[in-house]
């Protein structure tokens, strides 16, 4: 092993281990693999750190690493309303946990279905009820909690200027667009296999939802099931992973 680490990089010699190992690999592992070598723990974690700089590598949980498939990572945009839905936080509550996302992003993994348009504010409990007549009395158009029977009988998935309000799930996985909290894309399946709000994506149509998204995004599955024992739908999720890991036509 030391002869051949003198005819090959530390980029190189990465990189083989992950073949070996299906494409993906544990840093405990590439570790002690390395022990013998040329490369220091220190060294390896700088080239690990430059692979996943350079797209080469992937982190697709906490000390594991794979060789990247040209896949995305989830990196939405907001419009108008959302970015006004964030100002109205920044000004009177501060303090106040809180997510935004669109019915836009999930519309490209939709299959033959009419598009969702609406706006989802997601809210800490404590606070949900206030905000929910607050953002009434600013003259748009809010629905409180909407059950499956609700969003079927009133609720037009078509109105781009309508707000779900619902509660935010404490430890949800959350990211920063534009300084604003938005839920990952991990949060965004489980949930839409979940709420009541999103009835017409379940079944079979969220396994063409998920086998989607799982063609364009990277997923943490490590995260996605995290997220999905706290909303106790992990056996689901994991089932839906595997069925989805073959095409569905």
């Amino acid at each position: 092993m030391i002869y051949f680490c003198t005819v090959m990089n530390a980029t190189e010699l990465i990189l083989q281990f992950a073949a070996s190992e299906g494409g993906s690999f544990m840093k405990r592992d590439l570790l002690s693999r390395m022990e013998g070598t040329t490369f220091s723990p220190s060294y390896i974690d700088l080239a690990l750190s430059r692979m996943v700089k350079s797209g080469t590598l992937t982190k697709s949980g906490r000390g594991q690493y794979q060789i990247s498939d040209g896949k995305k990572d989830f990196a939405p945009k907001l419009d108008s309303l959302s970015l006004e839905l964030a100002g109205f936080f920044n000004k009177n509550l501060p303090f106040t946990r809180y997510c935004i996302y669109e019915g836009e992003w999930i519309n490209p993994f939709m299959h033959h279905l009419a598009g969702n348009h609406l706006h989802y504010l997601e809210v800490e409990r404590g606070a949900m009820d206030s905000v929910f007549e607050r953002i009434t009395t600013l003259g748009r158009t809010a629905y409180l909690r909407p059950d499956r029977e609700f969003m079927y009988r009133y609720v037009d998935i078509h109105n781009s200027t309508a707000i779900i309000v619902k509660p935010l799930i404490s430890e949800s996985p959350l990211i920063s667009v534009d300084s604003i909290p938005c839920p990952t894309m991990e949060k965004l399946i489980v949930d839409i296999s979940k709420d009541p709000d999103f009835d017409y994506l379940q079944g079979s149509e969220f396994l063409h939802v998920l086998n989607n998204i799982k063609r364009i995004y990277r997923i943490n599955e490590h995260r996605l099931l995290r997220y999905a024992s706290r909303r106790s739908v992990r056996e689901a999720i994991a089932n839906a992973l595997r069925e989805t890991d073959h095409d569905i036509d």
